[in-house]
């Protein structure tokens, strides 16, 4: 807007920016954190919000004080209550209410990305939680309502699944898995504590028995004597027989001339 009376040559009074507004979730792992707004999460993950939005001239102009309107996380655990503190990794309870962000990408709660939520705390149950922004600054949202983009972020739905978890050798910490989606209305965020699931550790088989070898029975040796030889006569030659036959004629014959001499 310019005076006098909107002229195109005139000065400028004031910008006026239709606002917009837009949340991401982050895991917060050191050197390695990145966005996972719609990829999955591990219950114990330690997470931060970043904001996105056009509002930080607001928040830069001089007078403006930290009970001014801002921007709230408005985080519905799975009992229903509005948290306005969630635990940081330290275990200190850290405002996500009446942010004034300073940058057109700005981590709650101080502008860096840090833990601002640990999953893993013990105050966190399992079940259902609806996180989102809203922004009323001027009373925005008082006098627009819910106008998504505008004086409200798409809610961060995200739905936790159980995953099992051997116990063995080399087994990684329980990790069960949560898909983060983003949806044009208030969603949920399911939680569920892992689950470990035992796993019968690798025995090793026992070996057969070796047989032991048994030796055979010696068969009992028994000397049978040898049959004694039966001695056998062998039949005289025939020309023995005729050279006694003849040998006795003769004798016969000469005794017989004995006689007669």
């Amino acid at each position: 807007y310019s005076y006098p009376k909107g002229a195109e040559a005139g000065h400028v009074a004031f910008y006026v920016d239709y606002p917009s507004i837009d949340m991401r979730l982050y895991a917060y792992r050191g050197g390695d954190s990145f966005d996972i707004t719609n990829g999955k999460i591990v219950s114990g993950e330690t997470l931060d919000f970043r904001i996105d939005s056009n509002l930080a001239p607001i928040f830069s102009r001089t007078g403006v004080t930290s009970s001014d309107e801002g921007v709230d996380i408005v985080f519905t655990n799975n009992y229903g209550a509005t948290l306005t503190s969630l635990y940081n990794c330290a275990g200190i309870p850290v405002s996500i209410v009446n942010l004034h962000p300073t940058t057109s990408s700005f981590f709650a709660p101080s502008g860096s990305l840090t833990c601002l939520w640990d999953t893993g705390n013990s105050a966190y149950k399992t079940g259902d939680y609806t996180i989102y922004a809203k922004v009323n600054v001027n009373n925005i949202f008082n006098n627009l309502g819910s106008i998504q983009g505008v004086t409200v972020s798409p809610t961060i739905g995200t739905k936790t699944k159980t995953e099992e978890v051997s116990m063995g050798i080399d087994t990684p910490a329980p990790t069960p898995t949560s898909s983060v989606s983003t949806s044009g209305s208030p969603g949920s965020i399911k939680t569920t504590a892992p689950t470990v699931k035992p796993t019968a550790k690798p025995t090793t088989a026992t070996p057969p028995p070796t047989p032991t070898p048994t030796a055979e029975p010696t068969a009992a040796v028994t000397e049978t004597p040898a049959p004694t030889p039966v001695p056998t006569q062998t039949p005289s030659s025939p020309l023995g027989t005729v050279t006694v036959m003849s040998a006795l004629i003769l004798g016969i014959l000469a005794f017989a001339a004995m006689r007669k001499d």
